[in-house]
This record gives structure tokens, sequence and C-alpha cells, in this order.
């Protein structure tokens, strides 16, 4: 079990924002946010939740506050299905504009990217990525990343989206739709090459 639960942990088990003012007060310490460092989250600890739930009154005020949390659980979840069903309708009916590229200069900007990235990211212990010594595999994988972030509107899109209700399925429909869509305008992706036309490329 962790250390300390957030607002978020204590309301996925039951609390309501009145039950953590009246019962827990202040926390115990505060934490940085990840998705908004000007916030601060709040930290609870965990022995000191797990007693509290323990007690009478926490009980009581669960009996009390069960109708509305009931009432507001179901509106949300009538909401949130909505918004979800708008987000995915969202991504089914979006443009998306891909680029025809040849296979050549594509692999070889893929390859210098994704060498590039890694530098980037100091990761120096890799598989550095060529055009003439990479795997076929390899080197289709690294293609596909670059068109997708680099030129398409996917990375754009998805700052977009970011927070939204229903990220995770709209996420998972964006990026099959996009990918498809590169497929389309560079068939030589999803093409089985033949020995004597491999998809390694001459510098």
């Amino acid at each position: 079990m962790k250390d300390f639960f957030t607002k978020s942990d204590l309301k996925t088990r039951g609390w309501t924002e009145s039950m953590i003012d009246k019962l827990l007060g202040q926390p115990e310490k505060f934490g940085q946010n990840s998705h908004k460092k000007s916030t601060s989250v709040y930290l609870f600890l965990s022995s000191r939740v797990l007693e509290v739930e323990g007690s009478q009154e926490f009980k009581e005020w669960q009996k009390k506050t069960a109708p509305r949390r009931i009432k507001q659980s179901k509106s949300m979840l009538a909401l949130s299905d909505t918004k979800r069903k708008q987000i995915l309708e969202y991504v089914k009916n979006m443009e998306i504009d891909v680029p025809k590229l040849h296979k050549r200069q594509c692999i070889r900007e893929a390859c210098e990217h994704y060498n590039y990235r890694q530098y980037e990211r100091e990761k120096y212990d890799f598989e550095h990525a060529d055009p003439k010594n990479s795997s076929e595999d390899f080197l289709k994988r690294i293609a596909m990343n670059y068109i997708r972030h680099c030129l398409t509107d996917y990375e754009a899109i998805l700052r977009e989206m970011y927070g939204k209700v229903g990220i995770d399925s709209a996420y998972a429909a964006l990026k099959s739709q996009i990918t498809e869509e590169i497929y389309k305008a560079n068939p030589w992706l999803n093409e089985q090459w033949k020995q004597d036309e491999p998809l390694q490329v001459s510098a």
C-alpha cells in the first residue's frame, strides 16, 4: 500500500470534499502536480486515512451522503459517455493529410531523426539506424514513426485532446486512422519486399 493518498484517491474510496475537510483537515504534506506545476497535490497519510475510515463518524457520513453520491455518479457517467462519443466522432470525421514520400529519402530522414532523438535523450548506447545495415522491420517502424510524429498533425491533435474525457479511446482511434492514411499515401511501407528490391537503401 502507498504511504499517501491524494484527494482523487480518497474520492474513489467514497470520500466527498466536505468529508475530507471535516474528518481529515489539513494534509500531511503537499506534492507537485505533474500535469500543472503551478498547483499542488494534497497528500494525506494513508495510515491516518484508514484509521478514520474505520471510525463510526466516517460510516455515518458515508450513509448520509450515499444518495447524493449515487446521483452524482450516475450524472457523471452519463456526461462522460456523451463526451467520449463526441471525441471519438471528432476523430472519425477528421481530415488527415499525409505526404507521399520517396522511399529512399524517407528512410534516410527517418534514420537521421531516430539517431538524433536518441542523442537528444542522452541515450548513447543504442542501435543506430542505418539505411544500409538496419533490418527491414526496424526501418519500416522508424519510418512510420517519423511520418506520424513529424509529417502529420498527430502531435498537435494529441495536445488538443489532452485531458479530455475519452482520451484513451480517442488516442487509439487516432493512431489507427493515421496509420491507415500513411499506408494509403505510402504503400511501399506495407508491401512485402522482393529479394532484388530490398528496403535497405544506399545513403
